[in-house]
């Protein structure tokens, strides 16, 4: 997990086109302005506010306000993590790091620094985003709170009103908590995000809500969405709800939601529901190649919404793991139930909840390689460390993709009428490989192998022709000895295999003896035809 917190803080700083030929660079702590505040009062549209790595303190340097200035708040590199650690705002529990409620645009940005000990009651511990739109990006907010006594209380880390365009990117968001007593709601103990709000490449993990009190209504330990949201590109893990009626490390309320590309695992909760994702009175959700895997809790998704629509995603427990209190669930292509197979996700203290240690990334034989949604658009997008978004011809599922090198594996395909010994009798194979990658396959042997990087999903089709009735398939995965454990499909369905190993494929006929019969197999995706000839 060091390592993925490392690389999220590699993109590189906002700049602002201001309308002024020359920024202005105000340098904090300096004889001219010894706080933050002193040199965002001195600034106009386009100016920055460099900060020097220290620990702030006190007036001036909590409950920071821009005043509705187009301006950049930054450390002197937002690029270097090291940086970022060590340029601090300390609250002290004696307010928060940012307040925004002056109309501020994108254009208003704050870049680079550690926002800690902050409080507030009701909203928004570390950061409040009022009627304001600013830009967040490549941030450490942590250990901060929001708490109430009587009424609502949400975002212990960031609070966005629902009018808010607040744009938070590559930003880690831990620690954070939000609490209270004989409340109507708590919940977003990292953030609270409106529908406007983008969310992105961000690692949302340690987060909290009520962890001093066991009292009910509290939702999202991560991420609530009020009114809707999109969250893209993030790592959430780690995140406990405590409540004895607490829904979801992400809960949504109300609007349109979109949740894709993210890895969201090793959740927790105490008791009562717990769930990965959870939903309630929504208009719609999408969730698209996305991981849900968290073993402590009871089902993966919760929906008591209209319309949910999950789509290649990789779901413990597959359909079965979500709960349907009302609404519709729209069960979509591409979906999995297969162990992600991250790198080391409990660390090398094997401990899956100090999530600190672990790694979440993509291992060389993970199922989720290549295997998200072929149609969407990633143009522009990165993962969760900066790298490009597509690696391998498709999108993997989760917030990282998969750059390395990728093991390749054969595909042999065998027709042949059932219970024949001999050589290959008259059938229509359709193979659609989706990528045929190796240009060294025999286009003149259909028995050839024919090579696929791992996770690569060819679909196979056979073709009924003239007496000849398709009847069964029979798979072989070569590495396996005891191949038995792979029965005859009895099914005139298309086949549908994923290439995590060495395959031959039997494609079985129901016809009589023949003379000279014509095997012809196309390669559907490529347009390719080959035809051959054989003797019964």
């Amino acid at each position: 997990m060091n390592e993925q917190a490392s690389l999220l803080l590699t993109v590189g700083v906002v700049i602002i086109a201001g309308s002024q030929a020359r920024a202005t660079e105000r340098y904090v702590p300096s004889p001219n302005y010894p706080t933050i505040q002193s040199a965002i009062n001195a600034c106009v549209d386009g100016d920055e506010v460099i900060i020097e790595p220290n620990t702030y303190t006190g007036p001036g340097n909590r409950d920071l306000n821009f005043g509705g200035r187009a301006i950049t708040v930054r450390s002197i590199d937002p690029n270097d993590p090291n940086i970022v650690t060590a340029t601090i705002i300390d609250c002290q529990r004696a307010g928060l790091g940012f307040y925004f409620n002056c109309g501020e645009g994108p254009n208003s940005v704050v870049a680079g620094l550690t926002i800690t000990g902050g409080r507030a009651q009701w909203h928004g511990g570390g950061i409040y985003c009022g009627l304001s739109s600013p830009t967040i990006t490549h941030c450490h907010i942590r250990d901060n709170f929001a708490w109430v006594h009587d009424g609502d209380v949400t975002g212990g880390g960031i609070w966005c009103r629902p009018e808010s365009a607040a744009r938070i990117t590559h930003c880690l968001i831990t620690g954070n908590w939000t609490e209270g007593y004989d409340m109507n709601i708590s919940g977003g103990g990292g953030l609270h995000i409106g529908p406007q709000v983008l969310v992105s490449n961000c690692v949302i993990a340690g987060n909290s809500v009520c962890p001093d009190n066991d009292v009910p209504n509290h939702y999202g330990s991560a991420v609530l969405c009020y009114w809707g949201g999109t969250i893209r590109n993030c790592l959430i893990t780690g995140n406990r709800n405590y409540s004895c009626e607490g829904f979801g490390a992400v809960f949504c309320f109300e609007g349109v939601v979109s949740i894709s590309n993210c890895a969201i695992t090793d959740n927790d909760r105490l008791e009562y529901w717990g769930s990965a994702v959870a939903s309630a009175y929504v208009d719609a959700m999408t969730i698209q190649n996305c991981i849900l895997w968290n073993p402590l809790l009871d089902e993966e998704l919760f929906v008591y919404s209209p319309s949910t629509t999950v789509l290649y995603s990789d779901v413990r427990g597959g359909r079965n793991s979500v709960y349907v209190q009302g609404g519709t669930l729209n069960w979509g292509d591409g979906n999995i139930d297969a162990d992600p197979l991250f790198v080391d996700p409990d660390g090398p203290d094997g401990d899956p909840n100090t999530w600190e240690d672990n790694d979440y990334h993509l291992s060389v034989d993970s199922p989720c390689i290549t295997a998200g949604d072929p149609n969407g658009d990633y143009a522009g997008q990165t993962d969760i460390d900066g790298d490009p978004r597509v690696a391998h011809v498709w999108v993997d599922m989760g917030s990282d993709e998969y750059v390395g090198p990728l093991p390749y594996y054969a595909l042999s395909l065998v027709v042949k009428k059932w219970g024949q010994s001999g050589p290959w009798i008259w059938g229509a194979v359709t193979v659609d490989p989706d990528r045929l990658v190796d240009p060294n396959d025999d286009p003149n042997d259909p028995n050839a192998p024919r090579e696929y990087p791992s996770g690569a999903r060819p679909v196979l089709t056979a073709h009924d022709v003239g007496n000849k009735v398709f009847t069964k398939w029979k798979l072989w995965d070569l590495s396996d000895a005891n191949d038995a454990n792979y029965p005859l499909i009895d099914t005139n369905d298309v086949l549908y295999l994923t290439m995590n190993t060495d395959w031959r494929v039997l494609a079985a006929y129901d016809c009589g003896g023949g003379t000279e019969l014509l095997l012809l197999v196309t390669l559907g995706a490529l347009g390719a035809l080959v035809l051959t000839r054989r003797r019964a």
